[in-house]
């Protein structure tokens, strides 16, 4: 079991890094697949980033509908963040 878990936590940081670097390059409709892993993936550790960015990698790639699904996903996970940035 415990090997699962692990194997399941790398998983979402390599899902995490291959989303932030294609963040970084605006390579933003190639990111949405990586944020969204990481966010079933169900790890913690960049869970509000993830959601920020991917609303943000959304808008951007005119994905307009996913944006705000995310948007009130994140609203109910996180109001304090939603509403500050």
């Amino acid at each position: 079991m415990r090997i699962l878990q692990l194997l399941q936590t790398a998983y979402a940081q390599l899902s995490y890094y291959a989303a932030a670097s294609l963040v970084n390059q605006r390579q933003y409709e190639e990111a949405i697949p990586y944020l969204q892993s990481y966010i079933r993936s169900g790890e913690d550790k960049y869970r509000k980033t993830v959601f920020i960015n991917l609303v943000k990698a959304c808008a951007a790639s005119n994905q307009y509908d996913l944006a705000i699904v995310t948007l009130e996903q994140a609203t109910e996970n996180y109001p304090e963040v939603v509403m500050t940035t």
